[in-house]
């Protein structure tokens, strides 16, 4: 494998130095130093060099449109960490992959937020994947309970899977897809047949509130989907204190592209309105459970 790994860096060498301002600088660092973040690419590829390098170049230059090496948790509005529409919850399944869930009902589509709502779940994936290295994977449980026609925007959805199968190569292990409508079932099927590949789709499992059990242990299950794991997944990182009218509003090199209007600040807080409401209500049944195990 290192002879492997060194072939795959002399090759990208030359692309790194002509077309520097395709790639970000610590994505080139990470390359040329740490083995495993080459390595995962070629046992993706079967041991092709060649193929190993063009998705390289292709996952850098994907990275590289999302700024993801410069992301941090207080790059993103309050409001997307109060809706918990990601989260991770610290938890493992049963394998002992970490846990990401994603839930549709507390989202919406939004064309003018597409940018930064790929950049929010790329990074939530990014984190996730970066601490667990390369003894452990991501099982992502894709929520689809108790959501609606407007909650599921297959585009993004579409666009997300089709990331993380293409630029987090062997860091998926499993797509939990929980409680989702037999109406959309059909829709979802669709969506994987058309964006992933085949040896892709394998690891995409539908489970319900009973079935979820055998992935998921009782006490790393989240407390919303019957389970023992008290994580708020509406907390706010410390830090994070701008909420999107003042994110949407500033003007400064951190938000370069992603100016709102002020129409589009009104739309985004009328859209979030009842499912902040029902945030709430979730948060409060879970500090209600815990006060209840501690005997307050």
């Amino acid at each position: 494998m290192a002879n492997l790994i060194a072939s795959v860096r002399q090759q990208l060498h030359p692309e790194f130095t002509i077309n520097q301002e395709l790639y970000e600088p610590l994505d080139i660092e990470r390359i040329s130093t740490d083995d495993w973040s080459v390595e995962r690419f070629i046992i993706e590829k079967k041991l092709s060099t060649a193929d190993a390098v063009q998705m390289i170049k292709e996952t850098m230059q994907w990275r590289h449109y999302l700024r993801l090496t410069t992301l941090t948790e207080a790059h993103f509005p309050r409001e997307f960490y109060l809706l918990g529409t990601a989260f991770s919850s610290g938890s493992f399944d049963r394998e002992g992959n970490g846990l990401l869930f994603l839930r549709t009902k507390f989202h919406q589509k939004m064309e003018e937020m597409k940018y930064l709502g790929e950049q929010y779940t790329a990074f939530m994936v990014e984190q996730l994947d970066r601490s667990l290295g390369r003894n452990r994977g991501v099982t992502i449980v894709f929520d689809a309970s108790n959501s609606g026609y407007a909650n599921l925007d297959m585009e993004s959805l579409g666009r997300l899977v089709q990331a993380i199968s293409q630029y987090f190569p062997c860091g998926l292990k499993r797509l939990l897809v929980y409680e989702m409508l037999s109406i959309f079932s059909g829709l979802w099927s669709g969506i994987i047949s058309h964006w992933l590949p085949a040896e892709f789709c394998s690891k995409v499992v539908f489970v319900n509130r009973k079935t979820i059990g055998s992935y998921i242990s009782e006490e790393d299950l989240p407390f919303y989907m019957g389970g023992r794991c008290m994580v708020n997944p509406h907390a706010v990182p410390e830090g994070c204190t701008r909420s999107f009218a003042e994110w949407g509003g500033v003007s400064s090199p951190e938000v370069e592209g992603n100016k709102f209007s002020e129409k589009a600040i009104k739309k985004a807080f009328k859209m979030w309105k009842p499912m902040m409401e029902m945030a709430k209500r979730e948060e409060k049944e879970l500090f209600n459970a815990i006060s209840s195990e501690s005997g307050l």
